[in-house]
């Protein structure tokens, strides 16, 4: 029996692993509606998609979510500017509608945003904004009123089409890549002084009015032509669905009627051409740049840029590079560059030569990004830090030095910068590029590519089911709404008293109660004291 039982033992331990191996499998294959059975609420609904700017960031994501409700059995159109049509081709099931003429989708497309924002710039937008509105306002309310639909997804970046689908008293949900608050620098009062803070409470307001009173009356003149009326808010029960997770963003509460399912990401990628995965696999430190779709740079930034990658190249930091330069300021990649370009070597390099078949340095007018950034040759992305970029990037685990251009990129690269995953590197300073690059690549204590680590970490677990909750995100507002709105999501301080939603009240009463024991205390003393002189008094009477 001594010796039965260590085998007996060791079987029932094999058995039990087994048995749970087995629970294992089998729960693996069951959803959580095999437990509580299938879900009832769902039937086929009808789902409009907008958008009219801001390229594959504005539109591929969401594409990925519509994707998804269309497996689940919804009707999916989305309307959309003749250039951003291309993004739906691998979906054929969806519905594809085009609006806005020609006209609009070339001026939206050549618009050039750039930091810092200029009271001249801000009011180019105004009119911009202005000259396409109503256009894309009656393409959408054809679209609308063409078919039934259950709920319109816009982009955030399109007012025609929100007021379109609020005039025709339809939910809407608002897409977005970035939180709307955090479009600068300092996207909370973190890092702010007092008087900043003054100023951007008190001040700036005022500023804003002064300087684009003008334009934004234009707009509500054109938003009252085309609805006939100028809506106060119509965007007050909208949800706001933002590619976006805490990493990227900066950590703090959220709007009930906001949330962060990033990152997703396209729904498929370009694998490397035959010509560039030569180049990488000839090569074993290559920096890769790439500035996205909007970001343009004049002659100058762009030939330093390109001066600094050529040092780089030459003191032996890296073998190679290739970058996207993307567009100049009044025109193409090509007119970015003078025909030769000098190091600081001496060096003279032909621009033409560069863009054909130079064995270690690579331009180019496009390459499939995420398949380079990937590949074990790439050491650094010189990015502009847009969100998809640095979606990209963090998945991949590679380190990044960010020259940011406009929008939320500025505040990406801060913050990434400050947590330690990326360098900051301001336009402006661009003759700092190869120092920038040196302590990206040689990272002398880790901290980089540890960090780049845990981001990839943080990326990788975020984007499994960033779709999926996405799609059922859009399916609470189909099926969850009463009477336009979320009534769960309202917040309840909106039902209370400023005072009572700050817990000023609060602060209040206790000023008041210690004031009230201030004067009490005081009436005590004050009496005291009379009391005191009038019985030292009365001594003195009584001795005289």
């Amino acid at each position: 029996m001594a010796i039965l039982y260590p085998l007996f033992k060791a079987a029932l331990t094999v058995v039990t692993a087994l048995s749970f191996l087995n629970a294992a499998v089998v729960g693996s294959h069951l959803s959580i509606y095999n437990e509580l059975g299938a879900p009832t609420f769902r039937s086929p609904r009808n789902v409009l998609f907008a958008v009219v700017a801001g390229g594959s960031s504005h539109t591929s994501w969401v594409a990925q979510i519509l994707n998804e409700l269309s497996k689940r059995g919804h009707s999916i159109t989305f309307a959309s500017t003749g250039s951003h049509l291309r993004f739906f081709k691998p979906y054929p099931q969806m519905k594809g509608v085009s609006f806005g003429n020609e006209t609009v989708d070339y001026r939206l497309g050549q618009h050039v945003i750039r930091e810092p924002r200029t009271w001249d710039g801000l009011r180019s937008d105004f009119k911009l904004d202005t000259d396409v509105y109503e256009p894309i306002y009656n393409d959408m309310k054809n679209v609308i009123s063409n078919q039934q639909f259950d709920v319109v997804i816009s982009d955030f970046f399109c007012p025609a089409c929100i007021d379109a689908a609020y005039a025709a008293n339809i939910p809407t949900i608002l897409t977005v890549l970035f939180n709307p608050v955090s479009a600068s620098s300092e996207s909370t009062t973190d890092r702010i002084s007092l008087w900043l803070r003054f100023y951007k409470k008190f001040f700036y307001p005022v500023q804003l009015y002064w300087n684009l009173a003008t334009e934004l009356e234009k707009f509500e003149q054109q938003r009252q032509k085309c609805i006939g009326f100028v809506p106060e808010d119509n965007t007050r029960h909208s949800l706001v669905i933002i590619n976006n997770l805490y990493g990227i963003e900066e950590a703090r509460p959220m709007e009930p009627l906001s949330e962060m399912i990033g990152p997703i990401y396209n729904g498929a990628y370009d694998p490397l051409p035959p010509a560039i995965q030569k180049f990488l696999e000839n090569h074993e430190r290559v920096v890769f740049g790439a500035f996205g779709q909007h970001a343009a740079m004049t002659r100058d930034e762009a030939v330093r840029v390109l001066v600094g990658l050529l040092n780089a190249l030459e003191t032996g930091l890296i073998d190679g590079f290739m970058w996207v330069p993307g567009r100049s300021i009044d025109g193409n990649a090509r007119t970015l560059f003078p025909n030769t370009v000098t190091t600081a070597s001496g060096q003279e390099y032909r621009v033409e030569d560069l863009y054909r078949d130079h064995p270690h340095a690579r331009l180019s007018s496009w390459a499939p990004q995420f398949a380079i950034l990937q590949h074990p040759s790439v050491i650094t992305f010189l990015s502009h830090g847009g969100g998809t970029s640095l979606f990209e990037v963090s998945y991949a685990g590679k380190r990044a030095v960010i020259i940011p251009f406009f929008g939320d990129q500025l505040a990406n690269a801060v913050r990434l910068d400050r947590a330690q995953v990326a360098v900051h590197l301001d336009i402006s300073k661009l003759d700092d590029i190869l120092e920038a690059l040196r302590r990206v690549i040689q990272d002398k204590d880790g901290v980089l590519q540890s960090n780049v680590k845990r981001y990839q970490a943080l990326m990788q677990i975020r984007a499994q089911h960033a779709v999926a909750r996405g799609a059922d995100l859009v399916e609470e507002v189909i099926f969850a709404t009463k009477d336009g709105i979320l009534p769960h999501r309202q917040d309840v301080a909106k039902k209370m008293s400023f005072l009572k939603a700050n817990n000023y009240d609060l602060y209040l009463c206790l000023a008041a109660i210690v004031m009230g024991l201030g004067w009490a205390i005081r009436f005590a003393h004050h009496s005291w004291k009379v009391y005191y002189q009038k019985i030292t008094q009365e001594k003195k009477l009584k001795q005289n």
